[in-house]
């Protein structure tokens, strides 16, 4: 009989001024901060969808590749005959070939010789620079993105154009 009491006076003790239980309250508080994580994850899951592009390829240099695109302002790229495009609206932003330390040394002694335009970045591995060419300026970008690979870009667009499309792209060496 005490035990009959002493329930009754705790089950009516967690009542609140409306009368409902305390413990209906925090099922149903439970049940909304349940609901809104949910929800929470998927959107934070939607929002990275889509927004990169993969490709999968082997350079000259034997070297097998990925690489990633981030797709935002509506970027693509295409794999083509040994040349990576990568296109903004449809619009040309690069046109990228993959050359070997052999190639990259020799396209650098020829660049020496015949005297560049502009030099915008020489730091360690990575060079850019501009040359007059027969349709205007064009700008070249060269980086490592291997172990025997360097990332050979052009464009006729300017400089800051360049380093946007060079800075959206992500390679890798892919695992064999």
């Amino acid at each position: 009989m005490i035990a009959h009491f002493a329930a009754a006076y705790l089950f009516t003790r967690n009542r609140n001024r409306n009368g409902v239980y305390m413990t209906e309250l925090a099922r149903e508080s439970w049940k909304k901060a349940l609901s809104f994580l949910l929800v929470l994850v998927a959107v934070f899951m939607m929002a990275g969808c889509g927004n990169t592009q993969s490709l999968s390829f082997k350079t000259p240099a034997g070297e097998k590749l990925e690489v990633k695109l981030d797709t935002k302002d509506d970027y693509s790229m295409e794999y083509t005959s040994d040349s990576l495009i990568v296109h903004q609206a449809k619009k040309v932003m690069l046109t990228c070939a993959f050359l070997t330390k052999a190639q990259k040394a020799q396209l650098l002694d020829r660049v020496n010789e015949m005297g560049v335009a502009d030099i915008y970045k020489q730091d360690g591995e990575t060079f850019s620079y501009g040359m007059a060419g027969p349709q205007g300026l064009v700008n070249y970008y060269i980086e490592p993105i291997g172990n025997d690979t360097y990332l050979y870009a052009a464009t006729y667009l300017p400089y800051d154009a360049l380093t946007e499309a060079v800075s959206r792209l992500h390679f890798s060496v892919a695992k064999s």
